[in-house]
C-alpha cells in the first residue's frame, strides 16, 4: 500500500512541477512527441493502406464476382491474389500430352470461360501501353480497354467527370495523364502507331483507385489484329459475375484447366497456408519475404531512435532535479527514502511522457488524415482503404513514449536520491567525479563491441556486426562522462569564458553528457552513412562502362541493302541541330562486307587480345583457375571486366570524329590522330596493345562454303577468343596502335575507313555522334526523338555515371544538422537556465555582457564541437566495418567478380558535421544570449 501511496503522490508532485515549469515542460513534452507523431502517423497511414479483402476486391474487380486471366490450356498454381504469385503446374514433369497439345499454349476465349462458368456474365479487359504525343516528344503511359460503362467496372473505374469513352475515336484520361499531356475534356491526344497518327477525342476523365497514374482509358475493341497495331498488350482478362461466389475449391478446380482467378469470395475468406498448394510446395512464401538481417536492422533503428529521444530528455530532467535540488532534500530530510526521491524524478518522465504521448497521437493522426490523398497520389500511387486508426499500435506508442520519459528521468533520478542531504540543503553542488567502475564498464563495451564486430566482419554477418556497432555505441555513451571530465582539464590553458564552460560542463555532467552523447549518435549516424554512400558512389563512377563522352548524343539507324530505302543522313543531322545543344556531328561506320559477298555472309574486324591477362583467356575457355591465379588476377589491374567491355568489337571513324567519340584531349588525341592517319589502330583497353602494336582478325566468308547449309553451326574459336562462324575465313595483321590514356573507356577500337579498304572489307554508316556544348533536358530528348523516329533513327543520350544517393544523403545530413543544433541548442538553453544564479554572480562583480554572452558561446561549442568530434570518430570507424564486412563476403579471391568499393573519406559530410553544424550552433547561441539579465536575488 505505501508502494501506491508513494506513486501516487509522486504523481501529483510532477503534475504540480510540469505545471509550474511550464517551458522547461514543453520543451521535453515536444521531444517526446515528436516520435510518437512520426509513429502514429506511420501507424495509422498503414492501417488506412492496407485494404482488407472486400476493398481489395473492389479495385481490382469492381463490382464484379472474379476477375480471370486465362493465359495457357495447362494447369496453373497460384496464390489467393494471383497477381502476387502463379507458375505453371505441370512445368518439367507433367504428362507428355498435355505439354505437347496443339492448344497448350493458346489462351482461353471468351466462348470458353461462358462454358466453363455457366449463367455468367463477362466483361473483357484489356491493358498494357501505348505511345502517344508529348508536349516534349513521345511518350508511353499505360492503357486500359474495357467497357466503363458497364455495371461491374463500379470501383475498378471511376468517371470523375465528363464521360466514358464508347466510341472507337475517344478516349479518357486521369488527373495525372491529362496534366502530362496537357490536355482536358474536349481536348485531342495523338496516338502514334508506326507512322500512322490516331486522333482521340477527351471525353472525360476517370481515375483507376488501383493506379494512380497517367493512364489512358479506351472503349473496348474486339478485333485483336486491329488494336495490335498500336496497343501494346500486357494483360488480357474478364470482370466476371457468377451465379454463386467462386469458393477456394472453386479456384483450384479452374486452375487445372489454366485459369487465374481473382475471387472475391476468396478475397474476402483467404485460405490457410495448408490449404494452398503453391506455398506447400515451396515455389512461394506468404507476403513479401522478411530477412532476418531486414528486423534486425529495423531493431537497431528504432532502439538507437529511442536512444536518441533519451539522450535529448536527459538534460531537461537533470536540470529540473538540480533546480529543485532542496525541496527532494527537504523530502530526504523529513523521513524520504533514496525510493521516495527516485520515483518523484521518475513520475516526472510517466507525466511528461503521457502528456507526450497524448500530442504526438492527436497530431499524427490529424497530420495522417490531411497528407492522404498527397501520400495515395505521390507515394502509394494507388487509394486506400477506410478512415480508421490503429488502436493497437497507438496503445503500443503510448506506452512506448511513457518508457522512453522513464529513462530520460533513469539516470537523474539515480544521481539525486544519492545525494548529500546537508550540501543540498546548503545549496551546494559538490564535486562530480565519473566513477572508475563506469569508466571501466565503458572502455569494456566498446572493446567488446569492436571484437564483436571484428568477428562479425570475419563471418560476413549482417546481425553480429549491428550487435557490435550497438554494443560500441553504448560503450561511448556510457563514456562520454569521463570524456568530459577529461577535456574539463584543458580549462587551465584556455581563456575566462571557455575555463568557466568546461567547468561547468565537468560539475553537471548528469546534463552536458547525454546533449553531448545525443550529438554524437547523430553525427556518427550521418558520418557511416555519409561515408558509406561515398564509398559505394566512387566504386560505381569507376566501375560504370561509358564508351562516349558525358554528354554526347547518339542517333542509331539501321542499313539496308537498298540505298532509296536508307535513312537520309543529311535530315538526321538537320534534325538533331534542330532540336539539341549540338556542337558537331561526326559519322560512324560499322564493318560490312564488300559488295557482291553472299546474303548470310558476316563481315568482322575484330581487335585480338594478347596475354597481359593469361586468367581471362583460361577464364574464356572454361579452363579451371587456382587461387593463386585468382589471387594474381585481382591484383592485375589489366585484367580487370571492365576492360573487356566492348573492346574487341571495332568503329571505324576518320580523325576529326576521334575526339567526339573518346573525349580524348591534348597530346593523347594528337598522337591518336597520327595513328589513325597512318592505317593503325586506336584502342582503349591494355588488353589489346602490346609494344604499341595491335592485332586484327578480319573475318570473311568462305567462298566454297555453303553458308545457308551452315547457318546453325557453331562459331569456332580461334586466336585471342576470337569466334569465327561457320563458313567463314580469319586472316590476321599486325597494324600500328595507340592506347588512349585520356576520355572515356573502354570501349570498341577504332580504325580509319581507308584501313578497313586495305584489309579487302567495307563499311557503312551506323550511327551520327554529335558532341553538344551542354547536356541535352529531358525536354528537348523528347523532341528530338518524335523528329527522329519520323526519319527512323533512335537517339540516345549518354548522361554518365549518376549517383542514386544523393536525395537520401541530403536528407540524412539535414536531419543530422537539425538533430545536432537542436541537441546543442536544447543543452545550451537548459545550462544557461541552470547557471542563471551563476551569471548574476558574475555581473555583480563587474562582468561585462560579452564575457557571459562568450560563456553561452562556449558551452555551446562544448556540447556541439565535443559530440561532433567523437561522433565523427565512431561513424568513420562504423562505415570501415561494414564495407570491410562487404568486402570479407566476396571472399578471398574477388576475382573475376567485381571487386568491393573501398573506404572514401566523405569530406564534404565532414565539413557539414565538423564546421557547418557546430558553427551554426554556436553562433545561435551568441545571437540568442541576453546580455542584461534580470537580479536573482538582492543580498
Amino acid at each position: 500500500m505505501d508502494f501506491v501511496a508513494s506513486w501516487r503522490a509522486a504523481l501529483r508532485i510532477a503534475w504540480r512541477e510540469a505545471r509550474r515549469a511550464k517551458g522547461r515542460s514543453a520543451l521535453v513534452v515536444v521531444m517526446l512527441a515528436l516520435p510518437v507523431l512520426a509513429l502514429s502517423a506511420a501507424a495509422v497511414t498503414n492501417d488506412m493502406m492496407t485494404l482488407t479483402g472486400a476493398e481489395k476486391a473492389i479495385q481490382r474487380m469492381g463490382a464484379a464476382d472474379a476477375r480471370i486471366q486465362w493465359p495457357l490450356h495447362r494447369p496453373m498454381m497460384q496464390l489467393p491474389d494471383p497477381a502476387e504469385g502463379h507458375v505453371i503446374a505441370d512445368m518439367g514433369d507433367g504428362p507428355e500430352e498435355q505439354s505437347t497439345s496443339p492448344d497448350a499454349y493458346r489462351p482461353g476465349t471468351e466462348a470458353e470461360l461462358l462454358e466453363v462458368l455457366p449463367g455468367s456474365t463477362a466483361v473483357p479487359v484489356r491493358r498494357g501501353t501505348t505511345v502517344v504525343r508529348t508536349p516534349d516528344g513521345l511518350g508511353q503511359p499505360d492503357a486500359v480497354m474495357v467497357d466503363a460503362t458497364h455495371p461491374l467496372t463500379r470501383g475498378y473505374v471511376e468517371v470523375l467527370a465528363g464521360r466514358a469513352p464508347a466510341a472507337p475515336g475517344e478516349v479518357a484520361l486521369t488527373k495525372q495523364a491529362m496534366a502530362w499531356l496537357a490536355t482536358a475534356i474536349g481536348g485531342e491526344v495523338t496516338v502514334i502507331a508506326g507512322e500512322t497518327a490516331r486522333p482521340y477525342t477527351v471525353v472525360g476523365q476517370v481515375e483507376f483507385p488501383s493506379l494512380l497514374d497517367s493512364v489512358l482509358l479506351f472503349a473496348y475493341d474486339a478485333d485483336d489484329e486491329a488494336v495490335s497495331e498500336w496497343f501494346v498488350l500486357r494483360e488480357n482478362s474478364w470482370l466476371v459475375d457468377t451465379p454463386e461466389p467462386i469458393t477456394w475449391d472453386r479456384v483450384l478446380e479452374l486452375n487445372q484447366l489454366g485459369l487465374l482467378v481473382a475471387s472475391r469470395a476468396v478475397f474476402e475468406h483467404p485460405p490457410a497456408d495448408e490449404d494452398v498448394p503453391l506455398r506447400q510446395d515451396g515455389l512461394a512464401i506468404a507476403g513479401s519475404p522478411v530477412r532476418s538481417e531486414d528486423i534486425a536492422l529495423a531493431v537497431v533503428v528504432g532502439g538507437l531512435a529511442l536512444l536518441e529521444v533519451v539522450l535529448l530528455a536527459g538534460p531537461a530532467f537533470a536540470i529540473s532535479a538540480r533546480r529543485r535540488q532542496r525541496q527532494l532534500a527537504l523530502i530526504a530530510a523529513n523521513g524520504g527514502t533514496p525510493a521516495h526521491v527516485r520515483r518523484i524524478v521518475l513520475a516526472d518522465g510517466v507525466v511528461l511522457g503521457l502528456l507526450g504521448a497524448g500530442l504526438g497521437i492527436a497530431v499524427g493522426i490529424t497530420g495522417a488524415f490531411l497528407a492522404r490523398p498527397w501520400f495515395e497520389e505521390t507515394i502509394a500511387h494507388a487509394r486506400g482503404g477506410g478512415w480508421r486508426v490503429f488502436p493497437e499500435a497507438l496503445v503500443a506508442i503510448v506506452g512506448l513514449a511513457v518508457v522512453t520519459g522513464v529513462l530520460a528521468a533513469l539516470t537523474p533520478a539515480f544521481i539525486t536520491a544519492r545525494q548529500d542531504v546537508v550540501a543540498s540543503l546548503a545549496g551546494r553542488r559538490g564535486s562530480t567525479r565519473s566513477r572508475k567502475r563506469w569508466v571501466a564498464v565503458a572502455l569494456a563495451m566498446i572493446g567488446l563491441g569492436a571484437a564483436v564486430t571484428y568477428g562479425g566482419t570475419l563471418a560476413a554477418d549482417t546481425r553480429i556486426v549491428l550487435a557490435g556497432l550497438v554494443i560500441g555505441e553504448l560503450g561511448l555513451v556510457l563514456g562520454t562522462p569521463a570524456v568530459v571530465g577529461l577535456v574539463a582539464r584543458l580549462g587551465r590553458v584556455v581563456p575566462l569564458a571557455p575555463r568557466i564552460a568546461l567547468r561547468d560542463a565537468a560539475r553537471n555532467r548528469a546534463a552536458a553528457a547525454p546533449a553531448i552523447a545525443a550529438v554524437m549518435s547523430a553525427v556518427a549516424g550521418s558520418v557511416a552513412l555519409g561515408m558509406y554512400l561515398d564509398s559505394r558512389t566512387a566504386h560505381e563512377r569507376n566501375q560504370y562502362p561509358q564508351e562516349v563522352p558525358t554528354g554526347t548524343v547518339r542517333a542509331v539507324f539501321p542499313r539496308g541493302d537498298d540505298p532509296r530505302t536508307s535513312p537520309d543522313l543529311t535530315a538526321i543531322e538537320q534534325a538533331m541541330r534542330a532540336t539539341l545543344p549540338i556542337a558537331e556531328v561526326h559519322r560512324v561506320s560499322s564493318v560490312t562486307c564488300p559488295d557482291g559477298a553472299p546474303g548470310p555472309a558476316s563481315c568482322q574486324l575484330l581487335a585480338v587480345l594478347n596475354d597481359a591477362c593469361p586468367q581471362l583467356l583460361a577464364l574464356d575457355r572454361g579452363e579451371p583457375l587456382t587461387d593463386e591465379q585468382l589471387r594474381a588476377a585481382a591484383e592485375n589491374p589489366v585484367c580487370e571486366i571492365r576492360n573487356l567491355y566492348s573492346a574487341m568489337t571495332t568503329h571505324v571513324a576518320d580523325e576529326g570524329g576521334l575526339a567526339a567519340l573518346t573525349g580524348a584531349a591534348g597530346d593523347d588525341l594528337r598522337a591518336a590522330r597520327q595513328v589513325l592517319a597512318a592505317g593503325g589502330v586506336v584502342v582503349r583497353s591494355p588488353l589489346l596493345i602490346t609494344d604499341g602494336k595491335v592485332t586484327v582478325a578480319a573475318i570473311r566468308p568462305d567462298p566454297a562454303a555453303d553458308l545457308e547449309a551452315v547457318a546453325d553451326a557453331p562459331p569456332r574459336p580461334a586466336r585471342g577468343e576470337v569466334r569465327v562462324p561457320a563458313g567463314h575465313t580469319v586472316s590476321y595483321v599486325t597494324l600500328p596502335g595507340h592506347l588512349l590514356t585520356t576520355g572515356v573507356g573502354p570501349g570498341p577500337a577504332i580504325v580509319s575507313p581507308a584501313t578497313v579498304a586495305r584489309l579487302g572489307l567495307a563499311s557503312d554508316e551506323s550511327e551520327l555522334i554529335g558532341s553538344t556544348t551542354r547536356p541535352p533536358t529531358t525536354a528537348e530528348e523528347e523532341r528530338a526523338r518524335l523528329l527522329l523516329q519520323e526519319l527512323e533513327a533512335f537517339p540516345y543520350v549518354e548522361r554518365g555515371y549518376r549517383p542514386r544517393y544523393d536525395q537520401t544523403l541530403l536528407i540524412l545530413l539535414a536531419a543530422s544538422a537539425i538533430i545536432t543544433i537542436g541537441a546543442a541548442s536544447v543543452g545550451t538553453a537548459l545550462a544557461a537556465a541552470d547557471r542563471r544564479q551563476d551569471l548574476s554572480t558574475l555581473a555583480a562583480v563587474g562582468a561585462s555582457p560579452r564575457l557571459r554572452r562568450g560563456l553561452s558561446v562556449s558551452q555551446s561549442w562544448v556540447i556541439a564541437g565535443l559530440g561532433s568530434i567523437l561522433g565523427t570518430a565512431a561513424g568513420v570507424a562504423t562505415a570501415v566495418a561494414v564495407l570491410a564486412m562487404e568486402a570479407q563476403a566476396y571472399g578471398e579471391a574477388l576475382w573475376p567478380q567485381e571487386p568491393p568499393p573501398t573506404p572514401v573519406m566523405p569530406w564534404s559530410t565532414l565539413l557539414v558535421t565538423l564546421v557547418l553544424v557546430p558553427g551554426v550552433a554556436v553562433l545561435g547561441a551568441g545571437l540568442f544570449t541576453r546580455s542584461r539579465l534580470p537580479i536573482e536575488r538582492r543580498l
